[in-house]
């Protein structure tokens, strides 16, 4: 148990460093069921599914490419390569703001540059963005291993 807890200690913590806190409401609250993730195309693995994760702690990151992914932001990255083999699976919810944003090719691209090493679903037409009820870029939430929304940022 107290391995868990330093990993989602950690978790928070690179949460907190990579993102602002809001403090408006917006998004889905602490304790609700995560939302399946609906979108496609997927990149960098095949479609997950959060149920199909379950037993795991999820990072799940809403952004877009054009303005929130930047070299000045690895911390998502670290944390994937530091705890992925402890049961933490990062995504990444691509959801575009603009319409060259919504092509595949631009966004593998800006993956390939950036080194994204996690996964990345196209979220074109805000499905998985309006289950979050999600309202800006980037929030980050965590899910934990039985599907619950834990924290939000």
């Amino acid at each position: 148990k107290l391995r868990s807890a330093q990993l989602a200690l950690v978790i928070v913590l690179a949460a907190l460093s990579a993102g602002f806190f809001h403090a408006s409401g917006a998004g889905l609250k602490s304790g609700a069921l995560a939302p399946e993730l609906v979108a496609g195309p997927w990149l960098n693995s095949g479609p997950l599914k959060i149920k199909n994760l379950k037993g795991k702690v999820i990072l799940l990151k809403m952004w877009t490419w054009l303005n929130q992914l930047r070299p000045g932001d690895p911390g998502d990255t670290l944390v994937d390569e530091r705890f992925k083999d402890k049961g933490l699976v990062v995504i990444s919810n691509h959801a575009p703001e603009f319409a060259f944003e919504k092509k595949v090719a631009n966004v593998k691209k800006a993956i390939k540059r950036l080194n994204v090493p996690y996964p990345v679903v196209m979220d074109n037409d805000h499905v998985n963005w309006r289950a979050y009820h999600n309202r800006y870029w980037p929030t980050k939430y965590l899910i934990d291993k039985k599907g619950i929304v834990r924290f939000k940022t």
